[in-house]
């Protein structure tokens, strides 16, 4: 067992527009924004309005813990980092979300 965890939580939409849905049917956790391609260390910070996607891109690692949000205070989903940050552009556009 792995001892030393992160635990991160990521936003599954407000509770009026969730797209839980797709994370579940998929098995997968995104984060926004999408629109600017892949993180890369590289990549100007500024390209990014979220810092969560560069954190989570270069910090979060395989047994990490997953807390999958819904709206302000609901816990959807709980799952298990299982590798490393890989930008998916089938899911650039999640209900309006650029993910």
């Amino acid at each position: 067992m792995q001892k030393d965890r992160a635990i991160w939580q990521i936003a599954g939409g407000p509770t009026s527009r969730s797209y839980v849905s797709v994370f579940l049917k998929h098995g997968v956790g995104l984060i926004g924004p999408g629109d600017a391609g892949p993180w890369s260390p590289d990549r100007d910070t500024g390209d990014y309005d979220a810092s969560a996607l560069r954190q989570f891109a270069s910090e979060a690692r395989p047994g990490d813990i997953l807390l999958l949000r819904t709206g302000s205070s609901r816990v959807s989903a709980v799952g298990i980092v299982v590798g490393e940050y890989l930008y998916l552009p089938q899911f650039d556009d999640v209900n309006g979300w650029p993910l």
